[in-house]
């Protein structure tokens, strides 16, 4: 029988990555005058890369404006007859809060707030601070009649957006954003309609952005750090965390930043890749495989024989002169009573950094 590991420890390209998936279903019943697609366009932009050179709480960069030209969308009119009013607007931003120490800026996650503004076009173009309420346009552009339960129209409000990042902590190594909903656009024609829709006629996305920061942290020097424990046994008798031990030295180096001007104090957590926590002890990392790997799981200890437990900081007590090692021990471990099948396994991780 034969269970092979590998266990690989990156580098931590970006510390933080935050992703959404917020895309709602579209709903079948429209009020008067609302304004739908088929499907909710989606205004996706790339913001590239920018860098902050102070990072420090209230430290911000702003992104370059996007603009991604005008959509068509349909003004459902229900048999209502009027003419000559304007477009209204409303806005959300599902699954962020309100910053509680940068007024105007959502909370995009424990190191990063967000301000995102979107144009509203017509008369008015300007851009307004998501969430906003009802907000009209001043164009009266729209026609309904009892002939015309439907028109087509287009649109470019949502077509440009401002994104400010704020600090609210130092961070390591920047952050990456890829596929972030930020917003939703909501409209409806005229008065005859004391709300919105359920259905958003746009969805404003980051498809990519870079924040880069000058405080770098890197683990075994940018290279993967690889774990076989070769062939073991398969009864939970054999596999009971306390054997087949394997040493696991991570070396860490940070420059720049906060680290140019003396020592500095950091902590390291262990942050479980696609195998996810073990789905019967949240204190070990899961392992993936060819068959079912459920019940097989890598328990991490510190050199003093402590549990490292997933996605926790410790203090990383080894680092001196900005750089040090962290010597961890991985165990395979097997949930109790259970036989694991034979066959190859897999578990990866990604080291993080922290400052204290």
């Amino acid at each position: 029988m034969k269970l092979k590991q590998r266990m690989r420890l990156k580098k931590r390209q970006a510390i933080l990555m935050t992703c959404f998936s917020l895309l709602p279903a579209i709903a079948n019943a429209t009020i008067i005058g609302e304004i739908t697609t088929n499907n909710a366009h989606v205004y996706a932009y790339t913001l590239g890369t920018s860098n902050i050179p102070a990072n420090t709480p209230g430290s911000s960069v702003a992104m370059p404006v996007s603009d991604t030209g005008v959509y068509s969308a349909t003004l459902n009119c229900h048999g209502a007859n009027f003419s000559g009013e304007p477009t209204y607007y409303m806005s959300t931003a599902p699954g962020l809060t309100a910053s509680t120490v940068n007024p105007g800026y959502l909370k995009l996650n424990d190191y990063i707030d967000v301000k995102i503004e979107v144009w509203i076009a017509g008369q008015v173009n300007q851009y307004f601070t998501v969430p906003f309420g009802s907000t009209s346009n001043n164009y009266a552009g729209f026609v309904c009649s009892s002939r015309n339960p439907v028109q087509q129209g287009s649109f470019s409000t949502g077509s440009k957006v401002r994104v400010t990042f704020k600090i609210t902590k130092p961070i390591i190594n920047g952050m990456s954003i890829q596929n972030m909903n930020v917003a939703q656009l909501f409209g409806r024609a005229g008065h005859h309609s004391a709300g919105f829709g359920n259905s958003p006629m746009a969805i404003i996305q980051i498809k990519s952005g870079i924040i880069t920061v000058p405080d770098k942290c890197t683990v075994n020097n940018g290279q993967p750090i690889a774990v076989n424990f070769g062939d073991i046994p398969n009864d939970d008798k054999s596999l009971d965390g306390s054997q087949h031990a394997q040493n696991i030295p991570i070396h860490v180096n940070c420059t720049g930043g906060s680290f140019t001007s003396g020592n500095v104090s950091i902590k390291l957590a262990i942050q479980p890749a696609a195998a996810g926590i073990a789905s019967f002890d949240p204190n070990y990392l899961g392992t993936t495989g060819t068959v079912d790997r459920k019940d097989l799981a890598i328990k991490l200890t510190d050199s003093s024989g402590k549990i490292v437990k997933p996605n926790t900081f410790v203090p990383f007590t080894g680092f001196q002169n900005n750089q040090g090692d962290w010597n961890l021990i991985a165990y395979p471990v097997a949930k109790p009573g259970a036989n694991i099948p034979e066959g190859d396994f897999d578990s990866s991780a990604t080291v993080i950094a922290d400052f204290q």
